[in-house]
């Protein structure tokens, strides 16, 4: 009896992974598509997907998808470990002080493991998708870490990104899945409208502000990028160097945003 039954376990994976990826594939504004996200995002389904998502990638990427990368900016360590089968962590440490902050915990191995091997001990960990204790234009002070949370309705409706602050260097900006380089994140929860005017607040940043973003999706953003713009100087230059990077995998941001972001008017 045990054999059927792992075989019935098995097509019932199956077929809940068709589902998901269906889900995935469907215009954002469909009916079907909207409950299908409500099911996801609500229910204990979703929480059992993205688990299942989670032990697939290890196995298939035991040490991630990108090498973890730590960026040096002024006194400020920013270390991107690769989590999930494209996503980011990011753990920002003030060098002088010892200060950790930690940034959209996708995954607590990979994060915890890398923590334990610097000894770095967080006293906050931010989310950009929604949280619950995060107002617009709240500053957040961890140390010598300050941060300035920014809601970006969009992807989702609560979305928050946090700018960085740092005297010696450019800011950065966490954007999760707001904001890609040479890209933008799919409207789950908002409108073209809605996400327009959170793009519209990136015009009072400096020119100079780094991207940290959720995803690795910088290749496949650059190559359409490169269909609206294919004589873009820039965008050809960043493509070159996003290949090379990702050919030895390693993350390949750390990048000024405006010129190599196609929607920017």
């Amino acid at each position: 009896m045990r054999a059927p039954i792992r075989y019935l376990q098995k097509l019932f994976y199956l077929i809940r992974y068709i589902i998901f990826d269906i889900l995935f594939s469907m215009k954002e504004h469909s009916v079907t598509f909207r409950c299908m996200y409500i099911l996801y995002s609500s229910a204990w389904i979703g929480k059992w997907y993205t688990k299942r998502q989670l032990q697939r990638a290890a196995e298939k990427t035991p040490n991630g998808h990108s090498y973890k990368k730590t960026f040096h900016i002024g006194e400020i360590a920013i270390t991107a470990v690769a989590i999930n089968e494209d996503n980011y962590s990011y753990i920002v440490v003030c060098e002088s002080s010892g200060d950790c902050v930690l940034v959209d915990v996708g995954d607590t191995k990979p994060v915890v493991d890398s923590l334990i091997e610097a000894s770095y001990t967080p006293s906050a960990i931010l989310s950009t998708h929604k949280h619950w204790f995060v107002k617009n234009g709240e500053v957040i002070e961890a140390g010598r870490l300050r941060f300035t949370a920014i809601l970006v309705p969009g992807h989702t409706r609560g979305h928050i990104i946090y700018r960085l602050h740092i005297e010696s260097g450019p800011d950065c900006l966490f954007t999760g899945d707001f904001l890609f380089v040479a890209g933008i994140g799919k409207m789950f929860e908002g409108t073209a409208r809605r996400m327009l005017r959170s793009l519209l607040l990136l015009d009072d940043l400096p020119r100079s502000t780094l991207i940290f973003p959720g995803h690795e999706y910088s290749l496949d953003n650059i190559e359409f990028a490169l269909t609206l713009e294919p004589s873009n100087a820039a965008l050809l230059a960043m493509k070159r160097l996003v290949h090379d990077r990702r050919a030895h995998r390693l993350p390949s941001f750390k990048i000024a945003k405006v010129s190599i972001f196609p929607f920017e008017g």
